[in-house]
């Protein structure tokens, strides 16, 4: 159904851009200052031609937001992840020291200021 109503759309917009061009074949000047180029296109040729450069210049100016955003998202996701990383090991580890019963060995306590271990 959409897809018929699309070319519905692309239909009408097609004889509204052929009326245009047919009742608007008149020329004009364009003038490349400071270059010594001149040139009479149709006036239908012109106007076309700025509505197409000004959607594909829209295109563009949409997809480089996006490309931001995506690599926004992206970045936001490694460094949750990580995160989550990080919880996991804590969680690990206190898993692992409640096994022991919260007594480490001697060689993982952790050295008092006087150099002697934790007991």
């Amino acid at each position: 159904m959409i897809r018929f109503l699309t070319w519905i759309v692309m239909v009408a917009v097609a004889v509204v851009v052929v009326a245009f061009a047919v009742s608007n074949r008149h020329t004009m000047m364009l003038d490349f200052w400071p270059l010594p180029f001149l040139w009479h296109p149709p006036v239908y040729l012109v106007v076309l031609a700025s509505v197409v450069f000004g959607f594909l210049l829209g295109g563009a100016v949409s997809w480089w937001s996006s490309v931001w955003r995506t690599r926004r998202k992206v970045r936001q996701v490694r460094e949750r992840h990580e995160q989550e990383k990080e919880a996991e090991r804590a969680a690990r580890a206190e898993a692992d020291i409640a096994e022991t019963d919260g007594v480490l060995p001697p060689s993982e306590r952790p050295a008092l200021s006087d150099g002697r271990n934790a007991a």
